[in-house]
């Protein structure tokens, strides 16, 4: 005779399909979360989203079906770890430095292309100089016409920073027959050079950067229409200390060449000070 504290059967029925629906809903959710991440297109999303409460049984370590599992999609017919196909332009972090990734950068269409593109492909202040050298005034209009996070604010000044410094260190081992003391020079992270597309010629934003006058122009240029973005008040506000320091750098190596440079310019940018008090930097 059954227990009195027994649950009845139809109440043990309905909770554990309650408890296999609140499953369902749990991974489909965390599939919607991981393909917004990855930036996935309609179609990679739908997919993943839908193959998401299935069991991979062929996967030698899931065959018992225990333990948390992981989405279906992670893995291929033979068991071995795959994923879903690749979206136009998308590039792994195992493909980044090899010889048939490095494509050269383009101007971003749109804001999500940027965040696409510097989050994944510019893992280092060389890219990331590099593809903010591809970037016009109207690209970068575009892009932050609505908003600029102070997390990305503070890696553009960071990658501004290092990148000019790079390029006055490099012209002034030219003149000096590379001979000059490069004891206070930064040093390059060994990986730099790999993680750089080898097709992108020594121009930024349209000029030599063998030219130092030109490029302080243009970064000038180039934070002046920062300044424009969307919430940047905001953004500016939530930049690291260790960021603040990078501009400050910046706007003391702009302010130098820029007076040694101001008797060639035809068309002057804004000021460095007006930018200094733009970016709430003294």
């Amino acid at each position: 005779m059954a227990s009195d504290d027994a649950p009845p059967p139809k109440v043990s029925k309905e909770l554990a399909h309650a408890a296999e629906d609140d499953w369902h809903r749990s991974v489909r959710d965390a599939a919607k979360h991981r393909a917004v991440a990855q930036m996935e297109n309609y179609d990679g999303f739908k997919n993943m989203v839908s193959v998401a409460h299935l069991r991979p049984w062929h996967a030698e370590n899931l065959k018992d079906h225990s333990g948390p599992v992981p989405p279906a999609f992670a893995f291929a017919a033979d068991g071995t770890h795959a994923g879903p196909s690749r979206n136009p332009g998308m590039t792994t972090s195992l493909s980044l430095g090899r010889p048939d990734a490095r494509d050269a950068f383009a101007p971003p269409e749109n804001s999500m292309q940027f965040d696409k593109t510097w989050r994944r492909r510019c893992v280092s202040s060389v890219a990331r100089w590099r593809y903010l050298g591809v970037m016009r005034d109207e690209d970068v209009d575009k892009v932050f016409a609505v908003d600029i996070t102070g997390a990305t604010l503070g890696e553009i000044a960071e990658a501004l920073a290092e990148g000019f410094e790079r390029v006055a260190n490099d012209a002034a081992n030219d003149d000096d027959g590379e001979t000059k003391d490069t004891r206070n020079r930064a040093e390059p992270n060994p990986r730099d050079e790999e993680l750089v597309p080898e097709n992108i010629s020594s121009t930024w934003r349209g000029v030599s950067e063998s030219d130092q006058d030109a490029v302080a122009s243009s970064v000038v240029r180039l934070l002046d229409r920062v300044r424009r973005a969307g919430r940047f008040d905001l953004a500016r506000r939530l930049i690291s200390g260790k960021h603040k320091k990078a501009l400050a750098k910046l706007f003391d190596a702009l302010e130098t060449r820029r007076a040694l440079s101001s008797e060639r310019e035809t068309a002057p940018p804004p000021s460095v000070d007006a930018l200094r008090e733009a970016f709430g930097v003294c």
